[in-house]
């Protein structure tokens, strides 16, 4: 279920627990939906020690997000 996995990844950023990335990865490459990877991307931002994660998943996936998606996204991500 995307709205358990969501809440799931939201914990992970926020305690740094990395061994969430992998699945977190393969979430924002199959899931477009903005409700839930605006803000995933958005807490991975504002995480030093993910920041340059966003940046370098939000380059490799936003061919697969809608246009609206892409340029919220872009703003949060200072781009």
């Amino acid at each position: 279920n995307a709205e358990i996995q969501f809440e799931w990844f939201m914990k992970s950023i926020s305690s740094n627990y990395t061994t969430a990335q992998p699945y977190l990865k393969i979430f924002l490459e199959k899931i477009g939906r903005r409700k839930f990877i605006l803000p995933l991307y958005e807490a991975l931002y504002k995480n030093e020690s993910t920041r340059q994660i966003a940046l370098d998943w939000f380059s490799q996936f936003k061919q697969n997000y809608h246009a609206v998606s892409v340029n919220s996204i872009a703003d949060v991500l200072e781009l």
